[in-house]
């Protein structure tokens, strides 16, 4: 769980791709395949990019909907 904190400190700076998000769940357990990640992506992306953001990476973790961390 220290590494997930770590990465997750780091995460706070910069923007993830899907490869980068893709090895991130990877590593904590919650491995997804490259087009679920794409579409991850999209779904909280509210920049119209390829990459999100620290904001939008917790709203996917644990956003209400379709959450990759349920508590």
């Amino acid at each position: 769980m220290h590494y997930a904190a770590s990465q997750l400190q780091l995460v706070q700076c910069v923007h993830l791709d899907f490869m980068e998000l893709k090895q991130m769940l990877e590593k904590i357990g919650q491995p997804k395949t490259h087009l679920e990640c794409k579409k991850m992506i999209k779904e909280v992306n509210k920049r119209d990019s390829d990459t999100i953001n620290y904001r939008e990476f917790l709203d996917m973790m644990l956003g209400s909907k379709n959450s990759v961390l349920r508590l």
